[in-house]
């Protein structure tokens, strides 16, 4: 299943991790408010995907939250049928002892990107 799943993101640090996690969605099963039909199906994945992440975290894991990967790939890889979706990967294992931690990305000040209401 690994060699098949590495298919869908080619770099180096994905093709070496021991284990990948993949959060499917099936829009069949997916929640979906009755006031207005609202689907949360990838609402409800993002939550998975986050407490799995920090869980794993605290844990000493290494994880990388990835949407940038091949859906077709990964869905073939998968088995998946046409209703089921992946919505992210997250490869897991845990770091090298001598893993040295990239800079920091500088990011956007809070106020760029959040509205107060």
């Amino acid at each position: 299943m690994l060699v098949k799943i590495r298919l869908c993101y080619e770099k180096d640090w994905f093709q070496d991790a021991p284990h990948i996690l993949t959060v499917v969605g099936d829009e069949h099963e997916a929640w979906t408010r009755r006031y207005d039909q609202q689907c949360f199906l990838e609402t409800d994945l993002a939550i998975a995907m986050d407490h799995l992440i920090l869980a794993a975290t605290n844990e000493g894991v290494g994880t990388c939250w990835m949407s940038n990967f091949k859906p077709d790939v990964a869905k073939a890889a998968l088995s998946l049928k046409d209703h089921q979706h992946v919505f992210a990967l997250t490869p897991l294992g845990y770091p090298r002892p001598d893993f040295k931690r990239k800079e920091v990305k500088e990011r956007k000040p809070l106020n760029a990107v959040v509205a107060w209401l």
